[in-house]
């Protein structure tokens, strides 16, 4: 996705279907067989702003993918907690992250 900054200078954002390709690897790196374990959108903002991802586990198996997404974005969530939503540099260091790696 490619969106104008306020600048003028064209950006060029994460594709949802990219991260939800990066996150599917994470789900068999835990263990995770189903299909499409996660589910990613993109939300516009108005005036200029970077999107936001919104991220969805659909697996069964909800516990370790969340704490898994925790550890790789040093971010706290609640128990029950199945959807995040992402800034775009969040994005970025997802699809950036190797396999066994602990953090981008």
């Amino acid at each position: 996705m490619e969106s104008n900054d306020r600048s003028g200078t064209l950006m060029e954002y994460p594709q949802p279907f990219a991260v939800e390709e990066r996150l599917k690897q994470f789900a068999i790196e835990v263990g995770d067989a189903t299909l499409q374990p996660f589910r990613v959108d993109l939300v516009r903002v108005h005036g200029g702003k970077p999107p936001i991802y919104c991220v969805v586990i659909r697996s069964f198996a909800k516990e370790p993918l969340r704490q898994r997404l925790e550890q790789l974005l040093n971010r706290l969530g609640s128990k029950s907690c199945r959807r995040w939503h992402l800034g775009t540099q969040n994005c970025v260091n997802v699809q950036h992250f190797r396999v066994g790696q602990s953090r981008p």
